[in-house]
């Protein structure tokens, strides 16, 4: 069942509270929206990128040989071949890091999409919903669509990744 549209419903679905709602308004994210946001992501990415620079220094600081360029060079592509697979993270990982949130009001379409087929990460059948006001889009929990459709909203989002973090019901 879908929550009447209203600020708290609003709240309740972007998972924020009026603090953070007023971090928004002056264009940042707060602490704990940037720890929900680092929770969502690839680990296996993060590790690699925080890891690899310790391994290249360690390989630098041993003395120079065929072997010791070999594995920077493998480190080096493993780290461009994960960013490739794994763009969305890192954009995520910046817009966690600078703090920064961009705006967007008006009347919300949303649009739900399923993933038919499986992926990278395993999201078989998978449901998740694009919000968009006026020519900006973020991604947006589906509850938002049941409740908040062609209502109009000002929606606060991270720049990058485009996932909306909090808003209110427009007047």
């Amino acid at each position: 069942m879908a929550d009447e549209p209203s600020d708290e419903a609003l709240m309740r679905i972007l998972q924020f509270d009026a603090e953070e709602l007023e971090r928004n308004r002056q264009g940042m994210l707060s602490l704990q929206q940037r720890l929900r946001l680092f929770s969502q992501i690839d680990q296996p990415l993060l590790a690699l990128v925080l890891l690899a620079p310790l391994g290249i220094v360690i390989q630098l600081r041993e003395p120079q040989s065929v072997q010791s360029v070999v594995n920077i060079l493998v480190l080096i592509a493993l780290v461009v071949i994960v960013a490739t697979f794994s763009r969305k993270s890192i954009r995520l990982l910046l817009d966690i890091v600078t703090g920064q949130v961009s705006e967007a009001s008006g009347t919300i379409t949303v649009r739900i999409y399923r993933f038919d087929r499986r992926t990278f990460a395993g999201m078989l059948g998978t449901q998740y919903a694009n919000g968009t006001i006026g020519s900006e889009s973020f991604i947006v929990p589906v509850a938002l669509a049941e409740s908040f459709q062609g209502k109009s909203l000002r929606v606060f989002y991270t720049p990058r990744y485009r996932q909306a973090v909090s808003g209110h019901i427009l007047p």
